[in-house]
């Protein structure tokens, strides 16, 4: 979930359902109401996903998460549909990284969050194309 300033909404996709069944589904919360959306195209199911608003390209993207997959992808919502990414470079998939949008270097970065093979320290930047490892 991640506050989308362009619009004044909050943004949400995914989660965890009934009998741990992971969701697809994506909603906005507009201060007063929750407005379920159709977009046309969507990610796959996933939960714990890493998700922030990125001023320099005006859209959100949402990186990983999964649930018994973890995912390593990247995709971008415009305000009306999403769009996956294909960088020449992803960061391992993780669950539940930490995520903020720097306007030092107009980057989305990621930190940690949790792999199969246990927790991450590792830092990635998405600079709107493609994702290089920070410092």
């Amino acid at each position: 979930m991640t506050y989308d300033p362009a619009t004044g909404d909050v943004v949400l996709f995914g989660g965890i359902g009934a009998r741990q069944r992971m969701l697809s589904d994506m909603w906005l919360w507009d201060g007063s109401n929750w407005v379920q959306q159709t977009p046309a195209t969507s990610p796959p199911a996933r939960d714990g996903g890493a998700m922030a608003y990125d001023a320099a390209d005006g859209d959100i993207m949402l990186f990983s998460g999964g649930g018994k997959v973890l995912l390593d992808d990247t995709w971008v919502w415009n305000g009306s549909d999403w769009t996956q990414q294909t960088p020449a470079t992803n960061p391992p998939a993780r669950e539940w990284a930490g995520v903020a949008y720097d306007p030092a270097s107009s980057d989305v970065a990621i930190f940690g969050g949790v792999g199969f093979d246990g927790g991450r320290s590792d830092t990635w930047l998405w600079d709107g194309s493609d994702w290089a490892q920070g410092g």
